[in-house]
């Protein structure tokens, strides 16, 4: 088996243009045993300027939660007596609210049948579902206060949910069968986070313009989604499945207050039930990309890519076929994402070290399945007859690994050696907007003051 790096060794400077850095990959592919750059890797052929914390959120430590008790406000979101507020909204209503009006929705969507395929006109209509406490002859009652939800693009996530083999009612319950787990780290923007329990799903609040951006993408970043899943291409782009607007509001005024919070359903990125050692938030860039002080006291940090190339100087070791499907999907995904004009995203990089859980039988079957069959699709014996590792975890815990393992994870290995599982995702994709604006409000500062 050839071996490839994921390293940093070619990083270059921050603002080259993204064919140039596609480039840069290219002349550091040499030979099997070359070296290409990955902190680096990824985040070289990503057009990136933004030097933002990540708001993939991990737990805080007893300390930072403290802290934040006191605060307490970061963007919409807010700290109030220990309650999470977003909105002037409990954070436990609002998850409850919108838990309890999807679903409603999605059981009734599910009645009528999919006869046709997809139109641009599906990516422009908006319904809109009215949820009073009390209820009505369409909507059951509920404990909550009166809301109503818009629902965009109902039919267009249907059919991208079925192209992605998504079960409806499997979607349904990962929903709503059990509480949704909030992410306690909000991030730079004060986004809320919420993970569903079977892991497989984030819904996270996005602010107005957001949502209009990605209102604006959904037609053209469906094809490309579609695209690759036809071509049988990997790509570390989210996958979105559904877009809602909660607005909450009372039935008895007529010029009710009312408060519109906008949400996405997209993929998860990190596991919660395989622990991660290392997280890092990688953009190809060197200014300002390292984790501060205050990041690195909490529990489970977030690094950047000066960390990154402390950590990691010699990189992270694939396969050849691992290397370059990520590789190539990194050059995929960087382009679609240049030609939407979106600049600020970032690599979330998860490392798990097995040698950090050497009893962890679960863990040690499925590094060893991925090694020997990373498709799965083989037959349950390999060529010597022996019982594959999915199979021995199967009978051992009565659950296959693809079940126990509801995020895919890449085997890697370290410069010492140790086996690892590293967990890919591009994030952020929707802050384009804040940079935009952010970059225009600085060049009209810049005019105005010279």
């Amino acid at each position: 088996m050839n071996d490839n790096y994921l390293s940093a060794a070619n990083t270059g400077a921050n603002n080259l243009s993204p064919h140039s850095q596609l480039n840069t990959y290219s002349s550091s592919l040499s030979s099997s045993s070359a070296t290409a750059s990955l902190s680096h890797g990824a985040a070289n052929s990503m057009k990136s300027q933004m030097t933002g914390p990540s708001e993939a959120g991990i737990s805080r430590s007893p300390s930072t939660s403290n802290r934040e008790t006191q605060k307490k406000k970061i963007g919409h979101r807010e700290v109030k007596d220990g309650v999470v507020h977003y909105k002037k909204i409990s954070t436990d209503e609002l998850k409850k609210s919108i838990q309890f009006g999807i679903v409603h929705f999605l059981s009734e969507q599910n009645r009528t049948q999919m006869d046709r395929d997809l139109l641009m006109q599906d990516f422009q209509i908006v319904e809109t579902v009215q949820f009073p406490k009390t209820g009505s002859p369409t909507t059951p009652a509920h404990d909550y206060s009166d809301f109503k939800l818009k629902v965009y693009a109902p039919y267009g996530f249907r059919y991208l949910r079925r192209k992605f083999n998504v079960n409806e009612v499997d979607f349904m319950s990962a929903l709503g069968d059990s509480e949704l787990k909030e992410v306690s780290n909000p991030g730079a923007s004060g986004s809320v986070f919420y993970k569903t329990s079977n892991d497989k799903y984030i819904l996270k609040t996005v602010q107005y313009q957001e949502c209009e951006f990605l209102k604006t993408l959904l037609a053209g970043y469906t094809l490309n989604l579609l695209q690759n899943l036809i071509n049988q291409k990997f790509s570390l782009l989210p996958t979105i499945y559904g877009l809602y607007c909660y607005q909450k509001y009372e039935l008895a005024s007529f010029l009710s207050d009312r408060t519109n919070i906008r949400i996405v359903i997209m993929n998860n990125i990190l596991p919660s039930d395989v622990p991660i050692h290392e997280k890092y938030d990688l953009k190809g860039s060197s200014h300002k990309r390292k984790a501060s002080k205050e990041e690195r006291a909490k529990s489970n940090p977030t690094f950047k890519d000066l960390d990154f190339l402390e950590e990691h100087p010699n990189g992270l070791m694939l396969d050849e076929k691992n290397y370059d499907n990520i590789i190539g999907s990194i050059k995929r995904d960087c382009l679609i994402l240049e030609s939407f004009g979106i600049m600020d995203y970032s690599l979330l990089l998860g490392i798990h070290n097995l040698e950090k859980e050497r009893n962890n039988t679960a863990i040690e079957a499925y590094y060893e399945a991925r090694i020997n069959n990373p498709a799965y699709n083989n037959p349950s014996v390999n060529s010597n007859g022996s019982m594959s590792a999915s199979n021995r975890y199967s009978i051992s815990t009565g659950r296959s690994i693809e079940n126990a393992f509801n995020i895919s994870a890449v085997p890697a290995k370290n410069s010492k050696g140790d086996r690892l599982l590293l967990y890919f995702g591009i994030i952020d994709i929707l802050q384009s907007y804040r940079f935009k604006k952010k970059l225009e409000h600085t060049l009209k500062s810049m005019i105005t003051d010279g």
